[in-house]
Parts: structure tokens; C-alpha cells; sequence
């Protein structure tokens, strides 16, 4: 599995009383989260589409693709 994924999936949102601004953190291993999951339902499935999302809309997209350096989506038959 990719670890941008795992890590996506991980993410938990809370808002910063001091900053004043919501704060998107994600996590490694056997941490302690923090605040509420960004993806509370279906984390793997909706951190594997968020992840295609950004691919196909990066601006370096299309170098990566033209070079074979991406290869296709990461979710079979999205």
C-alpha cells in the first residue's frame, strides 16, 4: 500500500483556539490522534480516491507521465 495513502487515511482534523484556524494532522504508527478522523467512514477507499484525485490534477502530471515515471490510477477501476 502506498504511504501517502496509509498516511491520508490517517489524517484527523481540530481547530487551534491559539492560531485560530483548523488544523488537518496526519499519523505514523501507533500514535495518539488527536481531534476527529477527515475520513470517518471508509478511510482506506476515500484516501486511495483523494490520492487519484491529486495525481491527475498535479501540474507535474504530465511531465511524470510522458517520462514513465507514474504508472496509472492507484485504485483498480476508478
Amino acid at each position: 500500500m502506498n504511504t501517502a495513502v496509509k498516511r491520508i487515511m490517517t489524517a484527523t482534523r481540530y481547530w487551534n483556539v491559539f492560531e485560530d484556524c483548523e488544523v488537518i494532522q496526519t499519523y505514523g504508527g501507533k500514535q495518539i490522534r488527536t481531534g476527529e478522523p477527515v475520513f470517518p467512514e471508509k478511510p482506506l477507499k476515500a484516501a486511495l480516491k483523494y490520492v487519484d484525485s491529486v495525481i491527475f490534477r498535479h501540474p507535474m502530471f504530465e511531465p511524470a507521465n510522458a517520462g514513465s515515471t507514474l504508472a496509472a490510477s492507484t485504485t483498480p477501476g476508478l
